[in-house]
């Protein structure tokens, strides 16, 4: 089976100077999660390690079709939009739970 990957982006790219003094944009790094629903179906996303739950959360949506989601932790802890990906403890490759809210 063949995995989608969609990647969301945050405006928060790493730029450096040159040696000339040129400004250029340095690649950013995504960390890619894979998001199941309970129906058994699941896409691997990736967002920028920069990026909040909700750049995560919209990745989902967007792949995964739906739209309303709420994103949760193997344990059942439900994920907090606002928090940074870097805060939530989510590391690259982590497995997360979607669940359809109506």
């Amino acid at each position: 089976e063949s995995l989608k990957i969609r990647y969301a982006t945050c405006f928060c790219a790493m730029k450096h100077k040159a040696a000339d003094g040129q400004v250029t944009q340095v690649s950013e790094n995504f960390i890619k999660f894979d998001v199941s629903l309970p129906s058994g179906r699941r896409e691997t996303v990736a967002v920028s390690q920069c990026g909040t739950v909700a750049d995560l959360k919209t990745a989902a949506q967007e792949s995964l079709g739906q739209r309303f989601l709420r994103l949760a932790a193997p344990d059942g802890h439900i994920f907090d939009p606002a928090d940074s990906l870097r805060l939530s403890g989510l590391q690259d490759g982590d497995s997360i739970a979607a669940v359809a809210q109506q």
